[in-house]
């Protein structure tokens, strides 16, 4: 815009001129974020729901969440 032009707005903090202003229709954040992005509590859940071995003191060995693992680790001691 020309500095001889009026404008009917104001120019300032938080109101950016007209022409720098995003279009109609158009986010701020075209790509956004990735569909397959995890956080990190969802990947700590994953984390605890996966699959081990626990031996026990007979040598049989068990399977269950990682968990019950820490439950049953903790349980022993």
């Amino acid at each position: 815009m020309l500095a001889d032009e009026k404008r009917d707005y104001a120019v300032g903090y938080g109101r950016p001129p007209r022409h720098t202003r995003f279009e109609k229709g158009r986010s701020g954040n075209p790509k956004g974020r990735p569909s397959g992005a995890k956080n990190l509590s969802t990947l700590f859940i994953e984390a605890l729901n996966e699959t081990v071995i626990i031996a026990e003191n007979g040598g049989r060995r068990v399977s269950a969440s990682t968990l019950k693992g820490v439950y049953h680790v903790e349980a022993a001691a």
